[in-house]
């Protein structure tokens, strides 16, 4: 469910409202859903709904840039074009690389532009599309800025790509004309936007004309008015880029000779355009687009912007094509200023510079959102406008001290400043950390932080127990389990250790748990048994094994303790093993254990969050779960299911909390409607519990992710999967699985968002026998596999491990199971494929240093 509310608070607010003060300091906006709902200092949160308030004291807030000109197709072209001029991008970029792009192509090329233009501030594009090479490219280049949610218009070239001749694939043909074309924007306009409303659609739909240089006067009118009788927003068009010595190009004067000039033309470019052509655009209302980084490169002319700005048209900033330049906006800005202040010197000295940069600046938001017919949504921070926002954090010392806020966005502040970035009152660009939560969880956590500062008694007494009641209540509904069966823990290991050391045991009584259970719970096993009579049964796993190999080897253990009179008490395993990553059959063991009357302990400590979860479907006993590893909650955060079946086992939390009642003493009035169970977790220690209170924002954040969590859970399984496998592919090793496991049989200890991968070594015993890894192995060792031993193969992980972060600022999990070394590989929502590739090049490399790593050892 997205957010109802965001509340801004104490930013430095840019608003560019031509009405109003430009800069407000210590300023406070409040977005309700998509809308700007106020401006202004301290603001109530609202009365109703749920929502996120984001800390932005240290933060300058302007609109959203608009970009109203760009090619996004050749944004797979970065830098080709840095050293062209107009000649030879029209030779071979137009005329060759625009034919042979697929529909693919196509697809990644916008969506890829998009999310680069919404991390460089951009919120709004004008898409001048000219690769319509076939009705699919169009339905790409479509559906790449919608999955991307850029606001925007498409524009849909009327241009035809020349075929390229020779034995290249070109995907231009002769046949795909001007007729087909147009045909083909009717099926857009018809398919893609019923609604091309910018008011209720992010996307709206626009044409961008032929060439006029190649077209007669007749065909240039013609074709606006086609156009127009398919409803097109916006028509686009490249306007006098070269001079009046070469063809003729002057549209304007032609649509003016027409009379069929409008606030609905967007010129770009224009250099050579006329003061009657300017006064044609003026008085129309049509807007002009100056991309000053390919203007002045390339030879279109000096920038016609700010003549005319100065005559009184509506004009904007666009970056054109990323074949050339990135997509940072401030350079533009900077660009377009300075060299008009520079022409405007020509060897003078003024008293004063004529260009402010809140003139560009304006430009580049406001004045966009006017060449696109938006100023009424977009383009400036007011109440009734449409949530369109950039926030630079000014805390680095880039941009410390803050003198001038304008000054600060437009020539100090780079890509690298930007915090956030909102389109529709929808957070787009949040920076997710790799490994740890996301920024809007970071938020959330920090706010209840600074309540707790604020009036730590209020908030502990009375505050603090409703935030904890309505955080379980979420949690519980996403498992599926009563809301008075789930407390919070600190850890994982935290809730074992409650559990076992709850519960009473007697002299037969036995614990049966897996070899591969994480080291700190094997070791509270080992110190309960030293207190209590407890016996324990271990059962060595070592994979590769098969679900049906795993339950049977537990019934094994369940039969030869009840064959030695012992009482199977309770079983301790995992849903998903740390190392290695792999899936247990725990739903089946727990229904095992249900039937032998076994208390089931499972700890899910990569489960929730991972994999889908139903604890009232699973019913175990007690279930424990971390938050912070896949459900990106802040560390310091479990949850602990207790039916309410078994309550009654767990007398006291761990450390003993002040609900705490001794056997035979009777218990305190409880006026709570809450369990005892409940309220003996609700405050066990003086700890920074903030982490139980962002569950809720966690739970959004996945839900807002497109696909939310269905989508979550198959792309970090999928991504992990094939990555593992492309890793082994470059190392020439094997990924860990059943031995039978194939497409047909997939494997069901893969079932989780881990990856095995067996690194290209043998380890040799002591004797110079070389160990099997695998038994019946299905990839042979390698004929050039170094030889080492176990203690040399710890060397091994711990240096690739550390070279890993110090060399490569990534981490990963390197383990010696059953006689092998593996790198256990995780799926995460931030990686590619190409990720993957990169990993196992890397580890390649460092496998084949593997002697650097070695330490000499005194044998003993």
């Amino acid at each position: 469910m997205p957010e109802s509310y965001i509340l801004l608070k104490g930013a430095t607010v840019v608003s560019m409202e031509e009405s109003e003060e430009k800069v407000q300091v210590a300023c406070d906006i409040l977005i309700e859903n998509e809308w700007i709902t106020a401006v202004g200092r301290n603001i109530p949160l609202p009365v109703e709904g749920h929502g996120v308030t984001i800390d932005a004291r240290e933060c300058i807030i302007t609109p959203g840039f608009v970009d109203g000109h760009h090619h996004m197709w050749q944004h797979l072209l970065r830098g080709l074009t840095v050293d062209w001029s107009l000649y030879g991008y029209c030779c071979h970029l137009r005329s060759v690389y625009g034919s042979l792009y697929t529909p693919e192509d196509v697809y990644f090329a916008n969506y890829a532009a998009a999310l680069s233009l919404l991390s460089n501030g951009v919120t709004t594009v004008l898409d001048h599309s000219h690769v319509m090479n076939s009705p699919a490219h169009a339905d790409a280049a479509v559906k790449g800025l919608k999955d991307a949610s850029i606001r925007g218009t498409f524009c849909y070239g009327f241009y035809q790509n020349p075929k390229v001749p020779g034995d290249h694939d070109s995907i231009a043909t002769d046949t795909y004309d001007h007729a087909a074309r147009v045909n083909d924007a009717r099926r857009v306009r018809q398919e893609h936007f019923a609604c091309n409303d910018p008011a209720t659609s992010l996307l709206t739909f626009g044409i961008a004309l032929d060439e006029a240089p190649l077209q007669s006067p007749e065909q240039s009118v013609r074709g606006l008015n086609i156009a127009r009788k398919l409803e097109a927003r916006l028509s686009t068009v490249h306007a006098s880029v070269i001079s009046p010595g070469g063809p003729k190009a002057e549209v304007v004067q032609r649509f003016a000779d027409a009379k069929v000039m409008g606030p609905d033309i967007v010129l770009s470019h224009g250099a050579f355009m006329t003061d009657s052509e300017l006064d044609a655009v003026r008085s129309s209302g049509a807007g002009i687009v100056g991309t000053p980084d390919t203007e002045l490169q390339m030879g279109m002319g000096y920038p016609v912007i700010w003549r005319a700005s100065d005559l009184g048209c509506r004009v904007c900033l666009g970056l054109d094509i990323t074949s050339n330049q990135g997509n940072d906006f401030m350079a533009q800005m900077r660009l377009a200023l300075q060299t008009q202040r520079a022409h405007e010197f020509n060897h003078t000295v003024h008293r004063d510079v004529h260009r402010k940069t809140a003139d560009v600046l304006q430009m580049a938001t406001l004045g966009g959102a006017k060449v696109m017919q938006l100023e009424s949504l977009i383009g400036s921070i007011v109440p009734g406008k449409k949530a369109d926002l950039v926030i630079f954090r000014c805390n680095d010392i880039d941009t410390v001290p803050v003198v001038d806020a304008i000054g600060t966005v437009v020539f100090h502040a780079s890509p690298k400043n930007i915090d956030t970035v909102i389109v529709d009152g929808r957070i787009v660009k949040k920076d997710g950390a790799y490994g740890t939560y996301p920024k809007v969880v970071r938020d959330e956590l920090r706010r209840f932080q600074d309540l707790i500062e604020a009036r730590p008694d209020h908030f502990i007494r009375h505050l603090y127990p409703g935030l904890l009641d309505t955080s379980r209540a979420e949690i519980a509904q996403y498992l599926n389990a009563p809301v008075n069966e789930i407390v919070y823990v600190k850890s994982a290991t935290a809730a074992i250790n409650t559990v076992l050391r709850n519960l009473s045991f007697g002299d037969k009584d036995v614990i049966i748990y897996f070899s591969t259970i994480f080291s700190a719970c094997e070791r509270t096993i080992e110190s309960v048994m030293e207190t209590t009579p407890l016996q324990a049964r271990k059962i060595e796993c070592l994979f590769p094994m098969s679900h049906d190999e795993i339950i049977a080897r537990f019934l094994e253990a369940v039969r030869h303790a009840k064959e030695d009179g012992l009482h199977v008490r309770i079983a301790l395993f995992d849903t998903i093993v740390s190392c290695p990553g792999v899936r247990l059959p725990f739903e089946r063991l727990t229904n095992i254990c249900r039937e032998h009357n076994i208390l089931s302990c499972v700890d899910g400590a990569h489960g929730v969050g991972q994999i889908p979860l139903n604890l009232g479907e699973l019913d175990a006993d007690f279930f424990v779960s971390m938050a912070h590893k896949w459900l990106y909650n802040p560390r310091g955060c479990a949850v602990f299911h207790v039916p309410v079946r078994n309550q009654h086992l767990i007398r006291t939390t761990i450390p003993t909390s002040h609900e705490f009642t001794p056997r035979g003493q009777t218990e305190s009035l409880n006026l709570s409607t809450k369990s005892r169970f409940e309220l003996r977790f609700q405050n066990v220690a003086i700890t920074d519990d903030t982490p139980y209170l962002t569950i809720p924002a966690a739970l959004r954040f996945r839900r807002d992710l497109p696909g939310g969590d269905e989508a979550i859970f198959t792309y970090i399984r999928e991504v992990v999967f094939h990555g593992a496998n492309s890793v082994a592919e470059i190392l020439e090793t094997e990924v860990l699985e059943e031995r039978d496991a194939s497409e047909s049989k997939p494997s069901m200890i893969r079932d989780c968002a881990f990856g095995n991968v067996r690194l290209p070594f043998l380890i040799q015993a002591s004797s110079g026998a070389v160990l099997d890894a695998s038994g019946e192995k299905k990839l042979g060792a390698g004929p050039n596999w170094p030889k080492i031993n176990p203690k040399q193969a710890l060397d091994v992980a711990s240096g690739i491990q550390t070279r890993l972060v110090t060399d490569h600022s990534t981490s990963l999990t390197i383990f010696l199971h059953n006689s092998a070394l593996w790198a256990r590989i995780s799926g995460q929502v931030y990686l590619e494929a190409d990720d993957f590739t990169w990993l196992g090049q890397v580890l390649k490399s460092l496998c084949e240093r593997h002697t650097d790593f070695l330490h000499p050892r005194l044998e003993v």
